[in-house]
């Protein structure tokens, strides 16, 4: 199986390749970090087959890199644990991006939404409608890192969001 992925990942790479004249920067360095990742992962499969790893890990992690998918299986724990307190001084004035599904309602569910988490109104609140998604920029006051995070948590439950920085 890891033989197969590695040999459709070569062939992938070897796909991409098109005459000099033809061919954009970003194809070829695609085809470069393709060619790499196979070699890259046949050796670590004989490696792993040496240290007793499963080697069909390996050439999962090969399958997902090729097709887009995630590259590794198992990715690495993420930190518990509050840490937005270390970074910032409590209260402060914080701005949120919020995009969304253009909706009659979302430019007041979302500042009642942000309302309602942090306990304080919404002193600005500017936006772009293009079309399909509105994007909302909101100032507001934030008192802990608790409140930041619930900010967070509730405007994620709005189904019609899509992204929040």
């Amino acid at each position: 199986m890891a033989l197969f992925v590695l040999a459709s990942a070569m062939t992938l790479a070897r796909a991409v390749h098109t005459p000099w004249q033809h061919r954009s920067p970003h194809v070829a360095g695609a085809a470069r970090m393709l060619r790499r990742s196979a070699w890259a992962c046949r050796a670590s499969a004989s490696d792993a087959k040496d240290d007793g790893v499963n080697s069909d890990n390996v050439a999962s992690n090969v399958a997902g890199f090729t097709s887009g998918g995630p590259i590794f299986s198992n990715p690495l724990p993420r930190p518990t644990g509050m840490r937005v307190d270390e970074i910032v001084d409590f209260p402060t004035r914080l701005r949120f991006k919020i995009i969304g599904v253009a909706d009659d309602t979302f430019v007041a569910d979302i500042e009642q939404i942000c309302s309602l988490s942090s306990g304080h109104q919404v002193t600005a609140t500017s936006l772009r409608d293009n079309g399909k998604y509105k994007s909302i920029t909101i100032d507001l006051r934030i008192d802990s890192a608790q409140v930041f995070y619930r900010v967070y948590e509730d405007v994620g439950k709005d189904s019609r969001v899509k992204f929040m920085i």
